[in-house]
């Protein structure tokens, strides 16, 4: 069964299951030493679907020039603050949107994103993560 767009947004845009993915260790260790590896100083990179900012934030913390976190739910409020907790405004960008319409005039080094959530295949982004990739990565 597929989740329409408003219950996707209404669960993700809550508190509680953003807790439940961060405070999973082996996951959010896994993405920091990804992040890390494949992060380059000086890099821009799209987080697509940022929650709490924790894949921007790690990529700011690797090296990335500028990160643009996006995110259409009301989580995207949690995830300024947290930014602006890390001392990472102005390198971070939190931009409320959705990534199939986000469009920069300069292509991207890096895309990260959770897609895959907590419930596997059945997440409602995949299509987003596409069409930013598509729109806004560099060839190669």
């Amino acid at each position: 069964m597929r989740m329409g767009m408003e219950q996707y947004f209404f669960i993700y845009g809550g508190l509680g299951l953003q807790r439940y993915m961060v405070s999973d260790k082996p996951r959010t260790d896994a993405f920091a030493a990804a992040i890390k590896e494949v992060v380059k100083d000086g890099d821009q990179v799209i987080d697509v679907g940022t929650g709490t900012g924790l894949l921007a934030i790690l990529a700011a913390k690797a090296g990335a020039e500028k990160v643009y976190g996006l995110d259409k739910s009301d989580i995207a409020d949690t995830a300024e603050k947290l930014v602006d907790a890390n001392d990472l405004t102005g390198i971070v960008d939190i931009v409320r949107c959705d990534a199939g319409v986000f469009d920069l005039e300069k292509t991207t080094d890096v895309i990260v994103s959770e897609w895959l959530g907590h419930m596997a295949f059945a997440e409602a982004m995949l299509d987003d993560l596409i069409v930013a990739r598509d729109k806004n990565l560099k060839p190669g």
